[in-house]
């Protein structure tokens, strides 16, 4: 057997017979890295001068849009369940209030259940007599209209 060295490389090995060339690599990564941020600040830029040309075709704004209201329109019910026993709350504690009135006329509210009492005690109280319309008043407002035949709508 020949077992001689020889530094001729063979026609086909079926393997790569040199390094990756780093060199090309890096450069090809660092043109990538410093495109993509040419191409970010450019976009920036671009879009901030559209947004200035877009506000200069823009009418002024109202000094009233910056004053932060709720709108006038109806609002809207949260909790129905809570609104109600909120409002059972201010009209019981309207009920059972003792004030005066009118001091000067010695008029005076008291608690509903007290009240309940006096009338049960006393009966109601008398309402004053309605009276009856008397002379001409009365015989107006019980005659009906006359109506005339050539006005069958009675319109004027």
């Amino acid at each position: 057997m020949n077992h001689e060295k020889h530094d001729v490389p063979p026609a086909n090995p079926g393997h790569e017979t040199s390094d990756v060339n780093l060199r090309g690599i890096f450069a090809f990564a660092a043109a990538l890295t410093v495109s993509m941020i040419a191409v970010n600040v450019g976009t920036y830029l671009l879009f901030g001068a559209f947004e200035r040309h877009a506000a200069g075709l823009d009418p002024p704004r109202p000094p009233l849009v910056d004053e932060r209201r709720p709108p006038a329109g109806p609002r809207l019910q949260v909790s129905a369940a809570a609104d109600a026993a909120e409002l059972r709350e201010r009209e019981r504690q309207e009920l059972n209030r003792l004030r005066w009135i009118d001091e000067r006329e010695r008029v005076v509210q008291i608690p509903i259940e007290r009240a309940m009492e006096i009338v049960a005690e006393r009966g109601p109280p008398a309402w004053p007599e309605v009276k009856e319309p008397t002379g001409e008043a009365a015989s107006d407002e019980n005659e009906e209209p006359e109506i005339e035949a050539d006005n069958p709508g009675g319109a004027p």
